[in-house]
């Protein structure tokens, strides 16, 4: 009964309707969607967690003279790998979201969601760098003004703060409305303005639901990995190398079934955003109702 129910996104919600939805359409979704972003954004993931993995090891094996080089070297590659899968899972979600509103829940597969995301991923690409970039001009604008003018730092902070939150439904915008990547930034401010403090405590309230239930997973993780360290042999020996290369092995392994875990409760901040963007079209143009209306014209006919 459950896979034949579908959750309709095209409904103007509260925010605490949004995460209740948004946790509905993950129980019935979860085995399609967890397929999906482990099929295409799965790569990623796992050159992510083989890094992750082996950076602990690094931090106890480096010397302190080439700790802070070394160790600064890995880190930033592992913060690239870790950004660039995260990319690609929060692509792949709102491509998934997409097809399943315009579809329905049972009319596309894994290779539907692969087909669409290779279509837009370069409006994702090109939106990404327009974003960074800007924030990253604006920052230094205020950070140079700030050294004259004192209030204008406070005041320029907060524009950042504006505008992430301003420009935090470009993703869902790019494969549901077919829009650029410029296109897509102005029209997720256009939806937001007026709404812009809900907007702001849906993006806070679930941030801090996937923040918990990450915590739940990694304290196990590094509790498991701690053991592992402990119990890793010197290098000497075959015997040692052999069970030092199992414990890394192990540590990869557990690593990557973590950090999947990770990304997928990213989704849920991501499909909370994706069912906000919804809810700011229908209250702002009812394009659901107006769906409804013609629909109903059509029957008559």
């Amino acid at each position: 009964m459950e896979r034949t129910q579908t959750i309709d996104f095209r409904q103007t919600r509260e925010v605490r309707e949004i995460v209740n939805t948004t946790f509905s359409f993950l129980r019935l979704n979860f085995l399609k969607l967890g397929k999906s972003i482990i099929y295409i954004a799965g790569p990623l993931l796992l050159i992510a967690a083989i890094r992750f993995a082996g950076t602990d090891n690094l931090a106890l094996q480096l010397d302190g003279a080439a700790l802070s080089a070394d160790l600064f070297g890995e880190l930033f590659l592992m913060a690239l790998l870790a950004g660039l899968a995260m990319l690609a899972a929060t692509v792949v979600i709102n491509e998934y979201v997409a097809l399943y509103v315009q579809r329905g829940n049972n009319s596309f597969e894994v290779g539907d969601v692969l087909r669409a995301t290779i279509s837009h991923l370069w409006k994702y690409i090109l939106a990404t760098l327009a974003i960074f970039f800007s924030m990253v001009m604006l920052y230094a604008a205020v950070i140079v003004m700030a050294a004259s003018v004192h209030p204008v730092l406070l005041a320029g902070l907060l524009l950042i703060g504006y505008l992430m939150i301003a420009f935090v439904l470009t993703f869902i915008v790019i494969p549901v409305e077919g829009l650029g990547a410029l296109a897509a930034i102005v029209r997720s401010k256009e939806l937001v303005a007026g709404n812009w403090w809900q907007t702001l405590s849906l993006w806070m309230l679930t941030y801090f639901i996937e923040l918990a239930l990450t915590m739940v997973v990694y304290i196990p993780f590094f509790t498991v990995i701690l053991i592992i360290e402990i119990n890793t042999p010197g290098a000497a020996g075959q015997s040692g190398q052999s069970e030092n290369s199992s414990m890394h092995l192990a540590a990869a392994t557990i690593s990557f079934v973590v950090i999947f875990a990770a990304f997928l409760l990213h989704s849920i901040q991501t499909i909370a955003l994706s069912l906000h963007y919804f809810n700011l079209v229908e209250r702002k143009e009812g394009r659901g109702l107006l769906r409804e209306i013609e629909q109903i014209g059509t029957g008559e006919a």
